[in-house]
């Protein structure tokens, strides 16, 4: 089990944590954020687990730009064949289709 560290007080924190933590152990190596203050807590919580080298953040601040980038990670990793259905979004399919870790080399 990867590191989780103490409960930080902050429900927000906490709950961000957890949720990168899993999406780390689902295999997801790309994260891809606008940042907002909404969202704060999920973008702190992002560069700490990008500076303990566990995932790659991609921070844009248009959402639109966000969800083709997305997309383009998918296809690029394979987590989803380039002829995907257009109209689900971009998390939903990444989170669906990437539910083991790829590499490269495997190919």
């Amino acid at each position: 089990m990867p590191f989780l560290p103490a409960p930080s007080g902050s429900p927000a924190t906490d709950f961000s944590v957890v949720l990168l933590a899993e999406l780390e152990r689902a295999g997801v190596r790309d994260v891809v954020l606008s940042p907002g203050s909404r969202s704060q807590a999920l973008a702190l919580a992002a560069v700490e687990f990008e500076r303990q080298g566990r995932l790659r953040l991609h921070v844009r601040l248009d959402e639109r730009s966000n969800g083709f980038l997305a997309l383009g990670l998918a296809v690029e990793q394979e987590c989803l064949p380039r002829s995907s259905r257009r109209r689900e979004r971009p998390s939903r399919i990444c989170i669906r289709r990437c539910s083991r870790p790829t590499t490269r080399e495997s190919r």
